[in-house]
Protein backbone atom coordinates (compact mmCIF):
# COMPACT_ATOMS: atom_id res chain seq x y z
CA UNK A 1 0.00 0.00 0.00
CA UNK A 2 3.07 2.62 0.66
CA UNK A 3 4.27 2.72 -3.20
CA UNK A 4 0.82 4.16 -3.52
CA UNK A 5 0.72 6.56 -0.40
CA UNK A 6 -0.29 10.49 -1.28
CA UNK A 7 -2.16 9.47 -4.74
CA UNK A 8 -5.43 11.53 -5.68
CA UNK A 9 -8.35 8.65 -5.19
CA UNK A 10 -11.75 9.08 -5.61
CA UNK A 11 -14.57 7.30 -3.28
CA UNK A 12 -18.13 7.12 -3.73
CA UNK A 13 -20.42 9.71 -1.81
CA UNK A 14 -17.83 11.82 -0.71
CA UNK A 15 -15.47 13.43 -3.30
CA UNK A 16 -11.73 13.43 -3.51
CA UNK A 17 -9.50 12.14 -0.84
CA UNK A 18 -6.22 10.96 -0.83
CA UNK A 19 -4.49 7.90 0.60
CA UNK A 20 -2.02 7.75 3.55
CA UNK A 21 0.41 5.24 4.15
CA UNK A 22 -1.81 3.68 6.51
CA UNK A 23 -4.02 2.52 3.27
CA UNK A 24 -6.79 4.98 4.72
CA UNK A 25 -8.44 7.89 2.45
CA UNK A 26 -8.35 11.44 3.68
CA UNK A 27 -11.18 13.45 2.50
CA UNK A 28 -9.58 16.88 0.71
CA UNK A 29 -10.99 20.16 1.49
CA UNK A 30 -11.98 21.69 -2.15
CA UNK A 31 -12.24 26.06 -1.52
CA UNK A 32 -15.74 27.41 -2.99
CA UNK A 33 -13.85 29.20 -5.57
CA UNK A 34 -12.17 29.64 -8.65
CA UNK A 35 -8.62 30.42 -9.98
CA UNK A 36 -8.73 33.11 -12.58
CA UNK A 37 -5.49 34.94 -12.46
CA UNK A 38 -2.99 36.66 -9.97
CA UNK A 39 -4.13 39.45 -8.68
CA UNK A 40 -1.46 41.95 -9.48
CA UNK A 41 0.88 43.97 -6.52
CA UNK A 42 -0.08 47.84 -6.05
CA UNK A 43 3.42 48.98 -7.64
CA UNK A 44 2.53 47.15 -10.90
CA UNK A 45 -0.39 48.69 -10.95
CA UNK A 46 1.26 52.41 -10.35
CA UNK A 47 3.44 52.06 -13.14
CA UNK A 48 0.96 50.68 -15.23
CA UNK A 49 -1.63 53.40 -14.39
CA UNK A 50 0.19 56.45 -12.70
CA UNK A 51 -1.70 58.71 -10.86
CA UNK A 52 -1.98 62.35 -11.58
CA UNK A 53 -0.17 65.03 -9.10
CA UNK A 54 -3.47 66.33 -7.95
CA UNK A 55 -5.02 62.86 -7.63
CA UNK A 56 -1.57 61.44 -6.03
CA UNK A 57 -1.73 64.22 -3.70
CA UNK A 58 -5.70 63.55 -2.37
CA UNK A 59 -4.41 60.10 -1.86
CA UNK A 60 -1.91 61.03 0.18
CA UNK A 61 -4.82 63.07 2.53
CA UNK A 62 -6.94 60.57 2.29
CA UNK A 63 -4.47 57.55 3.62
CA UNK A 64 -3.49 60.09 6.40
CA UNK A 65 -7.30 61.21 7.61
CA UNK A 66 -7.72 57.32 7.32
CA UNK A 67 -4.33 56.33 9.17
CA UNK A 68 -5.90 58.81 11.98
CA UNK A 69 -8.88 57.04 12.67
CA UNK A 70 -7.42 53.82 13.28
CA UNK A 71 -4.69 55.30 15.92
CA UNK A 72 -7.54 56.69 17.59
CA UNK A 73 -6.33 60.47 16.64
CA UNK A 74 -9.78 60.71 15.19
CA UNK A 75 -13.25 61.60 16.44
CA UNK A 76 -14.56 59.92 12.93
CA UNK A 77 -15.97 56.50 12.35
CA UNK A 78 -14.70 54.21 9.10
CA UNK A 79 -17.37 52.42 7.73
CA UNK A 80 -16.27 49.69 5.17
CA UNK A 81 -18.71 48.47 2.80
CA UNK A 82 -18.68 45.82 0.53
CA UNK A 83 -20.65 42.51 -0.39
CA UNK A 84 -20.17 39.32 0.59
CA UNK A 85 -21.34 36.25 -0.88
CA UNK A 86 -21.85 35.48 -4.44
Amino acid sequence: MAKDTGRIVMFAGHGEGVLTPAGQIQEVVKMGFEYIREVPQPQAILTDMPLSLELSSIKKRRDQEIRSVFRHESERLLLILGLLGS
